[in-house]
């Protein structure tokens, strides 16, 4: 890889997009509300059921998973739905977004602004199936839609880029 190498990539993000990248980052979220609701839901109902032991786990283990799922697709609602608020108020998420990835920086720009940030402020590096992610801080990602790159050389460029100059040990790719 040449030391001056220079990667552009732009485009819209769409409120699709931003959903994804809102459900991937409440992964951790996710799978806590399924496990405390499952074991809240299964010690109420395990509490109050009477009967052969085993067939009170089996029946408590079946419905405390069912109402826990419940909890979850309820929480998947409203992620998507909290998402999809912030998408159509913020006018910076629906508009074109040119990123200019260089060896000493990376460029965000905006219809009238520019974000610069150094390799270093790079948090973390997630890869999804259909984005990427870019935390510079705990709450805050530079997201890039796969469908921004032009070729699979250029996404392949991009890793690499990443590998060599983020100043992280949080990459994580498919």
């Amino acid at each position: 890889m040449k030391e001056n190498q220079r990667l552009t990539v732009s485009g819209a993000l769409t409120v699709g997009d931003y959903r994804r990248h809102n459900n991937y980052h409440m992964k951790k979220v996710k799978l806590i509300y399924f496990l405390a609701a499952f074991a809240l839901f299964f010690y109420v109902s395990f509490r109050s059921m009477e009967g052969p032991w085993l067939i009170s786990l089996l029946v408590t283990s079946v419905v405390s998973f069912l109402l826990a799922g419940f909890v979850l697709l309820f929480l998947i609602l409203m992620i998507n739905v909290r998402a999809t608020r912030e998408f159509n108020k913020d006018r910076r998420l629906q508009s074109e977004i040119t990123y200019i990835f260089r060896s000493m920086d990376i460029k965000q720009k905006f219809e009238k602004s520019v974000n610069q940030y150094q390799w270093s402020d790079l948090l973390s590096v997630q890869e999804q199936k259909d984005l990427f992610q870019l935390y510079v801080s705990k709450h805050h990602a530079l997201i890039l839609s796969k469908w921004f790159f032009d070729t699979e050389e250029e996404i392949d460029t991009f890793k690499a880029m990443i590998k060599k100059y983020a100043d992280t040990n949080q990459i994580k790719f498919l």
